[in-house]
């Protein structure tokens, strides 16, 4: 009996022992299971951050490789109201695919996928310089940053990462515009129309651009100044236009005497360099006899249009800015003396901001031999522009244009470089330095209704498809504002502005060109008289003349506008604020 009840115990031991250690090996598998699901979990997680991190990574080439952010430099709303209008401009640029069919909004990646979008109320914007309350000129605001989240997804995980950019929008290189108009095209004013170029002797033709932005010495009180070595300035207004004043241009800048008081006379610096938000200048020239300082207070930096930066003899090298033609008449001061000479020879083969030579004849006085570099460097030369440059006839109506005209009767050489046939786009790349399929990608692209609808505003760079018919026509829209529009196929327009300059900067036409009534515009007209294909190619170009009828002035050439039609006319330039990186 007690051995019966022996194996008994022994069996049910043996029982309880097996269904412990089953239980024990349950729970370690469950356990391994549990911490291996953990495990991938965690990895799948760890991806998706990776591939958030990944697309902001790759937001900044992707918005210049995928599509260009293209919206206007500048909205004239209330702030609220640009604050929306950038928005929307930018969620729509977000879904914006290129040809590859790639959104800039999608990122494809190989850990995972990612979607880049904005935060809701995250764009700001600055009140541009000398706009707004206590000024002469409407408010118009510029965006200036935004916030974007990345939402990744790698093995069904997913994970948020947001980064805030600073956003400043580039500038266009300088035009290569040597008048008012230049059309490959015959040119004809009929009736009592006019076309005027610049005069030397004009009172505005001082070759200076004034105010482009404000500095100040950093550190506090006077800065004293010494020829040959440089000081840093802080930018404390005009942000947006310090980019104009690249390495190696010139400013001038008011002085102050050793106590303080105003000289009444200008020192010229030389940037040597430029970091947006400061810049470092040398002073070339400073008045003789007296200690020049800088005050403490900010002063006003304008710029030099076109620099002297070496002069011997006929021999006269510039940092320019404008365009010179054969035949332009230029001058420069020295010790109170005007000197006047014609250009003899320039360089026609497109246009950079760059040191050119020029060969000069008929010095009126002749040129002492005090008139050196030293003596000179930084100093403006200021030109005259021609009225009209083409490469047909010229037929000038009962006005002959301020600054006179080159045609192919009077200068063939010349003008068939000034303004060369569109075909290979030879026109538009000597224009913009650039061709119209890179000028286009960083372009705002409207069709007529478009333009129409949001009130014939030129705003920066915009780019006019043109219509079925190949004919735009803007007698009701009759467009202001300022900037470049360029316009596929034909142009017409009827329009008497009561201000002058409404219109300001450049119109570039790819087909022909009909103007009436007294437009008034500042800047410069090009005719291609291209034949575009379907795709905006030039196939073929026709000689039927751009005509201006009417009676008033249709353009002026004015190099403050076409210097600010590039200002803010490139794509918008991103990048990362160091230290916003934040997972949601």
């Amino acid at each position: 009996m007690r051995q019966h009840q022996s194996g008994m115990a022994l069996i049910i031991q043996v029982l309880l022992t097996s269904v412990v250690l089953m239980a024990i090996i349950a729970a370690t598998t469950q356990l391994a299971l549990s911490t291996r699901r953990s495990s991938a979990n965690d990895v799948a997680a760890y991806q998706a951050v990776l591939a958030s991190e990944s697309a902001q990574n790759s937001f900044v080439p992707r918005s210049m490789a995928v599509a260009n952010f293209n919206a206007p430099a500048r909205c004239k709303l209330t702030q609220s109201q640009c604050v929306t209008f950038f928005t929307t401009e930018m969620e729509t640029w977000l879904q914006k695919a290129n040809a590859a069919a790639q959104k800039v909004g999608s990122v494809v990646l190989a850990n995972g996928s990612a979607t880049l979008s904005l935060v809701s109320g995250s764009v700001t914007v600055a009140l541009v310089d000398g706009t707004g309350p206590g000024t002469p000129k409407p408010a118009e605001w510029t965006m200036t940053g935004v916030d974007i989240e990345s939402a990744g997804t790698a093995a069904n995980s997913g994970a948020r990462v947001l980064q805030r950019y600073t956003a400043v929008k580039k500038d266009l290189p300088p035009l290569d515009i040597g008048a008012a108009v230049i059309s490959h095209p015959s040119v004809v004013l009929k009736g009592s129309s006019e076309v005027h170029g610049q005069g030397l002797n004009q009172s505005d033709n001082d070759g200076i651009y004034q105010n482009l932005f404000k500095v100040k010495a950093e550190g506090n009180g006077a800065t004293s100044l010494t020829k040959g070595s440089p000081v840093t300035m802080k930018v404390t207004s005009g942000l947006d236009r310090v980019n104009q004043a690249p390495v190696g241009s010139y400013v001038r800048l008011p002085l102050l005497g050793s106590l303080g008081n105003a000289l009444n006379a200008y020192g010229t610096f030389k940037v040597t360099q430029n970091y947006t938000s400061s810049l470092e200048l040398t002073p070339v020239n400073l008045p003789a006899g007296v200690t020049a300082n800088l005050g403490a207070q900010a002063a006003s930096a304008d710029f030099v249009y076109n620099a002297i930066t070496a002069i011997s003899g006929n021999n006269i090298t510039v940092r320019n800015t404008q365009t010179f033609v054969k035949g332009d008449k230029i001058a420069f001061t020295q010790g109170g003396i005007t000197y006047t000479g014609t250009v003899s020879t320039a360089p026609v083969d497109g246009f950079a901001e760059n040191t050119k030579n020029l060969t000069v004849s008929s010095w009126t006085p002749t040129l002492p031999s005090t008139v050196n570099t030293a003596s000179m460097e930084g100093s403006p030369v200021t030109k005259s522009t021609l009225g009209v440059i083409t490469a047909g006839t010229f037929d000038p109506g009962k006005t002959a244009p301020i600054g006179g005209y080159l045609d192919s009767g009077n200068a063939s050489a010349t003008v068939s470089q000034m303004a060369p046939d569109p075909l290979n786009d030879k026109l538009f790349i000597k224009t913009f330095g650039m061709t119209p399929t890179e000028l286009k990608a960083k372009a705002k692209v409207i069709t007529e209704p478009e333009f129409g609808a949001a009130g014939g505003i030129v705003n920066g760079l915009m780019w006019m498809t043109k219509n079925a018919n190949g004919t735009t026509n803007l007698n009701s829209e009759k467009p202001t504002g300022k900037g470049i529009l360029i316009i596929e196929g034909d142009f017409t327009l009827n329009q008497n502005s009561a201000t002058e300059c409404a219109l300001s900067g450049l119109i570039y036409v790819r087909g022909n060109l009909n103007i009436q009534g007294n437009l008034q515009m500042c800047g410069s007209i090009v005719v291609e008289g291209s034949i575009l294909d379907n795709a905006g190619n030039v196939v073929s170009w026709e000689n039927d003349p751009s005509q201006f009828a009417g009676n008033g002035r249709k353009v002026t050439y004015d190099p403050d506008a076409l210097f600010d039609a590039v200002s803010g006319a490139g794509e918008y330039d991103f990048t990362a604020n160091t230290g916003s990186w934040r997972q949601r």
